[in-house]
């Protein structure tokens, strides 16, 4: 039997055996194949959050500029205007904070078992 996850760039893939279970993961950074028995596989589990690193980056540097903008047509005009930087940028937060990919863990001896 198998059962295939994804979740945005994410993606997991367990073929069950009658004594392993082929695992596979899927992401931005690469994938990686494995194959543990299933005596191998711990039943203790953890949780582990991934979020896209990339928006909290980009979100923090356009809130910079926002800011900066904001400031300098301040000390200049003395009026407090907006910035579209300043409005991408938290909306960048935003997102960062509102989309994440969950995963349960479970260690094996060769490796961990990420479940969506």
């Amino acid at each position: 039997m198998n059962i295939s996850q994804k979740k945005f760039s994410n993606r997991t893939e367990f073929a069950f055996g009658e004594d392993s279970l082929k695992y596979t993961v899927k992401d931005r950074s690469g994938s990686r194949t494995f194959s543990a028995d299933y005596g191998a596989i711990s039943v203790d589990s953890g949780e582990v959050e991934e979020r896209n690193e990339w928006l909290r980056n980009v979100g923090f540097f356009w809130v910079l500029i926002g800011l900066f903008i904001v400031v300098s047509h301040y000390v200049e005009t003395g009026e407090l205007k907006g910035s579209l930087w300043l409005t991408l940028g938290v909306i960048c937060f935003a997102i960062y904070w509102a989309v994440k990919t969950t995963y349960t863990t479970l260690e094996s001896d060769r490796g961990r078992i990420f479940v969506i």
